[in-house]
């Protein structure tokens, strides 16, 4: 007697096009975040569009598959799904650029729906039509629906930590995209047989698209252009921007740090330069802690200027470490630099050591502002790090007044519910609706004269930096103080863009 193995056909299918959703919201974040960056706005976007998408296609086929319940229609929906997956890289960049003027919020929605709706109702077709196809009994309906939604949930559970911690942080997105693509026309090919000459025309279609790709980076700007487990990562060579050979360090969608390539010692951008207030208000600074390394510029500024003092440095990407050690002179080996990749609340809240100043740049990133280090309770904790003379100096970028100095404000107030004494200094221009980086110096030390500060400067480094000392802040009472509990910062940062 012969016995019938069942088919694992639709089954495979299922987890496979489960597997892709996941995959694709992953890689949306990587798409947009060039453009758009990755704040709160732009995840939600993504999720919003494709959980919209994929319920679309739900009902869509169910209807379908009662009307034509073939293996033929099944195989054409994901067919067309991985071809339009795989000739995203043709229209993204144009799509893309079009939405950066629509701000994040608009701009994350439409590009997401422009390119990610298409598959995701596709890819939503795929269980309800599979479904149908699979039922032959109604009595066992119940159970090979669920069976077939676990293996598709299963999918995406499995395609959500290939795509996190394999396939992003080691492939470019557009191969990622190509090889999405070709596994799903496999699958197509996989579920019904297609004419030959049909299947090698959509899948030649597809290499032409990534070859097409690629040929656009054959030649690339970028010295370095590639996605870590954190960041959408450029380095750029150029003496467009300051008149002058640098090297620029771009983390999703803006500047990051920058060093002159015909002299490397010197800070490039003017912000990074008031770190160095520290040393005024502590000429003996032993230990220091910097949070947020990018092109490593202000440690190495730190490291050279004060040659018997020790610095931490809180980088929570290893790659980028990696990158300013071979292209922004970053030098691993000083025994007095001390780097740990992690997030700098985490190293905070299990930190035990004593510093004399805290440099915070984890603000210089506009669109995504790593909100866990605004709060209060962070503060507190870096007060907590610092030794009884301890400074902690902070980069915002923000205005100070009006609607577009409400992040500030927030910051402002939150820092003054822990620190006795607070300092502003804007850094471009002495004006307070100019949205622009913010120094703020938090003193834990309230015994220090203003007014003696002032007048006993004229003749140091930092004269320069004195000038810009705001002195007429008004900080609204309505002004919220920033907590773990309620922190809006991408809110508030929407209203500085």
């Amino acid at each position: 007697m012969k016995i019938k193995i069942p088919s694992l056909k639709l089954e495979i299918v299922v987890f496979i096009c489960g597997a892709t959703v996941m995959i694709l919201e992953l890689l949306g974040s990587r798409i947009l975040a060039p453009y758009l960056g990755t704040s709160i706005y732009i995840w939600a976007s993504l999720i919003g569009v494709i959980l919209g998408a994929l319920s679309f296609g739900y009902f869509l086929g169910g209807r379908i598959a009662d009307l034509k319940p073939q293996y033929s229609y099944l195989g054409a929906i994901i067919l067309a799904a991985g071809v339009y997956i795989g000739l995203i890289p043709l229209f993204e960049g144009l799509i893309l650029g079009a939405s950066v003027s629509l701000g994040m919020k608009w701009g994350g929605i439409i590009s997401a729906f422009c390119l990610f709706v298409v598959p995701s109702v596709l890819l939503g077709m795929v269980s309800p039509y599979a479904l149908r196809l699979k039922i032959e009994n109604l009595k066992k309906s119940g159970n090979t629906s669920g069976t077939l939604y676990a293996l598709s949930t299963l999918g995406s559970i499995f395609g959500t930590f290939l795509a996190g911690f394999w396939l992003i942080p080691h492939f470019q997105l557009e191969n990622i995209l190509f090889g999405v693509s070709v596994v799903l026309i496999f699958s197509a090919v996989f579920t019904h047989s297609f004419k030959n000459k049909l299947f090698a025309g959509f899948l030649l279609l597809v290499i032409f698209a990534n070859g097409v790709a690629i040929l656009e980076k054959s030649n690339p700007k970028y010295l370095v252009e590639k996605d870590s487990a954190y960041n959408h990562i450029r380095i750029l060579d150029s003496k467009v921007f300051l008149g002058r050979p640098a090297r620029y360090l771009f983390l999703d969608i803006g500047f990051h740090s920058a060093m002159y390539l015909d002299k490397p010692e010197e800070l490039v951008f003017g912000y990074t330069k008031y770190y160095r207030l520290g040393d005024y208000f502590n000429p003996n600074i032993q230990k220091a802690l910097m949070i947020g390394g990018g092109g490593y510029s202000v440690p190495k500024d730190f490291l050279t200027r004060h040659q018997n003092a020790k610095i931490d440095v809180v980088e929570i990407d290893p790659e980028i470490t990696r990158l300013a050690s071979q292209y922004f002179n970053l030098n691993l080996e000083d025994s007095r630099l001390k780097i740990f990749h992690e997030d700098g609340r985490t190293f905070l809240n299990r930190n035990q050591e004593k510093y004399d100043v805290i440099y915070n740049d984890a603000f210089s990133s506009l669109y995504t502002v790593p909100y866990q280090l605004t709060t209060k309770e962070a503060i507190q904790e870096m007060a907590s790090a610092l030794s009884d003379q301890g400074i902690l100096i902070v980069n915002v970028i923000s205005a100070m007044s009006g609607e577009k100095g409400e992040f500030f404000r927030a910051e402002y107030k939150t820092l003054k519910s822990v620190f006795p004494q607070i300092l502003v200094f804007p850094v471009e221009i002495k004006d307070q609706k100019t949205v622009q980086n913010i120094m703020i110096v938090a003193l834990k030390n309230n015994n220090f004269d203003l007014s003696e500060m002032t007048d006993s400067i004229s003749s140091t480094e930092f004269a320069d930096y004195f000038k810009n000392l705001e002195n007429n802040l008004i900080i609204p009472p309505q002004t919220p103080i920033l907590t773990d509990n309620y922190s809006p910062v991408e809110y508030l940062i929407g209203k500085v863009l």
